[in-house]
């Protein structure tokens, strides 16, 4: 199951366009800094001894200096460029990371609909995880350049076929724990159905009409969405409706 999004960016440093050192050199470096063989680190890193000689090979050919001042025996030591190297790395390396946290690590929009039919609530099979072949209500995150009320739409008839139209925004959700795979801000809709013929597409295994009643253990806090509609729905039948004025004719006055 996934557990969350995640940016991964590692820096490359190049002269003159050859790449000097990447993630892998980086990590050769490191270990030959805390103490340990070149056996060791090669284990450590799932390579064999012999790339990773021939790694160290390449970043100093690329960078014109000798990285490792003792290859005799096991005890390597880092060369005064070897060490300068690697600061360089890590500096850039923490630099990137910091960056990358900033810019991406934000709530992700998704939209949800809610179209009732007479037969019962419109509903699909999520044939992906999280919630693989568990019931929910179509939806999915909004796309860059459209509005929540298009995303709605677009993810309606892309996952059951059906046109759909907004009537009313119902709810905000977004409570950071919702979605297993992160931080997901969910806008929920009623919609009005338009035409199309049901079935299932894009995410959805499969599409389906069921009895709101039986509309239960859902994917994520979609049947908290549900009850918060009916809810809603229950609340305006029993809100009194406002008296009309007496129409009045041409020309009365007071």
């Amino acid at each position: 199951m996934i557990v969350a999004y995640e940016v991964d960016c590692q820096p490359c440093l190049r002269k003159e366009g050859k790449e000097v050192i990447g993630s892998q050199g980086a990590a050769i470096l490191r270990s030959i800094a805390n103490g340990s063989s070149l056996t060791r680190t090669a284990k450590a890193l799932n390579i064999s001894a012999r790339k990773a000689r021939e790694r160290i090979r390449q970043m100093e050919a690329a960078y014109g200096s000798q990285l490792i001042s003792n290859r005799k025996g096991s005890a390597l030591k880092l060369s005064e460029q070897g060490a300068r190297l690697l600061d360089i790395y890590e500096n850039h390396s923490s630099a990137i990371e910091e960056q990358v946290r900033r810019r991406f690590k934000n709530p992700i929009l998704t939209v949800d609909g809610i179209l009732v039919l007479e037969d019962g609530i419109v509903l699909v099979r999520r044939g992906k995880e999280p919630g693989k072949g568990l019931l929910a209500l179509p939806g999915g995150i909004v796309e860059y350049g459209e509005t929540v009320e298009q995303a709605v739409r677009r993810e309606f008839l892309e996952e059951t076929g059906l046109k759909t139209e907004v009537v009313r925004l119902l709810g905000v959700y977004s409570d950071p724990g919702r979605d297993p795979r992160g931080h997901f801000i969910s806008l929920v809709f009623q919609l009005r159905g338009k035409g199309g013929k049901l079935r299932g597409g894009d995410d959805a295994a499969d599409a389906l009409v069921l009895p709101i009643e039986e509309a239960r253990s859902l994917a994520f806090d979609h049947e908290s969405m549900i009850r918060d509609f009916l809810q809603t729905e229950h609340e305006s039948r029993q809100r009194p409706k406002r008296r009309q004025s007496p129409s009045r004719e041409p020309g009365h006055k007071k």
